[in-house]
């Protein structure tokens, strides 16, 4: 089995395959090196994701991870009181249980990436909601935040890489670009934008993975067998 890039999540990650998003822009680039996978639950916390995580990476198929991403904080950080809110609290301690878990199977710290949530444009999420769900907002930006500096700490504590989604877009101007006209999932720009620093740690990472099997024209015309051999 080829080295894999799992990709774990909410709908960030389930749609990250779409047409000019960041995880097709992913394994464009990692083609022949690693296998990408997504496994993306569009809505689900990081409660959900702690209970589905042990029946989508085992210690049977944990040998073939090369990198782990944990992408969530977005359905976790909507208001108290909807069914998707994790208090914060519990948020910290299902991403450390889910590196825990990992750990536990043979994937060491190194190879997990935490991905804050993004930034979220309060207006258009608004409209979004009385739109398609019949209520008003029901995120704010200052209040994903916090849960943005909940991966970061978390990152800091046990020593796992964090791209810090949050923090980059906010300090970009304009950042409402990279949000679609919902307010919280990615446009072109954004994804752009996350696979930009995104590929470059995972990059870092898996340098010692190199592409399998050798170019065309390097083959053996005379001995192709001999130019096959990994």
């Amino acid at each position: 089995m080829w080295p894999q890039v799992i990709l774990f999540g909410d709908s960030l990650i389930q749609r990250s395959f779409g047409d000019g998003q960041w995880g097709s822009a992913l394994a464009d680039k990692l083609v022949r090196r690693c296998d990408v996978l997504c496994r993306g639950f569009g809505g689900y916390n990081s409660t959900w994701c702690n209970i589905i995580l042990p029946q989508l990476i085992t210690k049977e198929t944990a040998y073939s991870v090369a990198i782990v991403t944990i992408f969530l904080g977005t359905n976790d950080s909507v208001f108290e009181g909807y069914v998707q809110h994790v208090p914060i609290d519990k948020f910290k301690l299902n991403l450390k249980e889910m590196i825990q878990y990992l750990n536990s199977v043979g994937i060491v710290n190194k190879k997990i990436v935490i991905i804050s949530p993004p930034a979220v444009n309060e207006p258009a999420w608004n409209s979004e909601c009385k739109k398609n769900l019949g209520h008003g907002k029901n995120k704010s930006n200052e209040l994903t935040a916090k849960y943005a500096e909940v991966c970061c700490t978390l990152g800091r504590e046990l020593s796992v890489t964090v791209v810090d989604l949050f923090n980059i877009m906010s300090r970009e101007q304009n950042w409402e670009q990279f949000l679609l006209p919902d307010g919280i999932h990615l446009s072109i720009a954004g994804s752009k934008l996350l696979e930009k620093h995104l590929f470059a740690v995972i990059e870092e990472k898996i340098q010692h993975i190199k592409k399998k099997y050798p170019l065309w024209n390097e083959v053996s015309a005379a001995n192709p067998e001999s130019s096959m051999v990994e």
